[in-house]
C-alpha cells in the first residue's frame, strides 16, 4: 500500500522521482524502488514521507483512507510548546502500558519539534 500511496501523492504534487528524493533526502532510485514495492521503507523513512506530504503514517501504510490528522493529533501538535506539566495534564503519555517519564518525554518533544521543521523548509 505504501508504494501506491507514495506514487499517488508524488504525482498529485507534480514531482518527479528525483525531485521527491531531493526533498526527503533520498536517491531517485531509492524512491523508485519504494514506489514499485521492490524495497520497503523503514519506519524513519515512512515518517519522512508522511511529514513531507503532511499525511498521517496510517494513511501511507494503508491503515486509513484519511489524509487528515485527527483533532487530537492536531491539537497536540499545536500544544507542543506548552510546559511539560501542562501537557501531562492534557494528554496521556503511555508506552508499553507505562507512563513516560519526564526525561523521555522531553526527548520525544524535542524530536517532534525538530522534525516538524523539516516540512517547513
Amino acid at each position: 500500500m505504501i508504494a501506491e500511496r507514495l506514487k499517488l501523492l508524488r504525482k498529485e504534487r507534480g514531482l518527479t522521482l528525483k525531485q521527491l528524493g531531493l526533498k526527503v533526502g533520498l536517491a531517485e532510485n531509492t524512491v523508485s524502488q519504494y514506489e514499485r514495492a521492490v524495497r520497503k521503507p523503514d519506519i524513519d523513512t515512512v515518517e519522512r514521507f508522511a511529514r513531507f506530504f503532511e499525511v498521517p503514517i496510517d494513511y501511507l501504510q494503508g491503515r486509513s483512507d484519511s489524509r487528515l490528522f485527527t483533532k487530537t493529533e492536531q491539537d497536540f501538535l499545536n500544544d507542543i510548546h506548552l510546559p511539560i506539566e501542562e501537557l501531562k495534564r492534557k494528554y496521556d503519555f503511555i508506552f508499553e502500558n507505562k507512563d513516560v517519564n519526564d526525561e523521555k518525554l522531553k526527548e520525544i518533544l524535542i524530536w517532534i519539534s525538530n522534525n516538524r521543521k523539516y516540512t517547513d523548509s
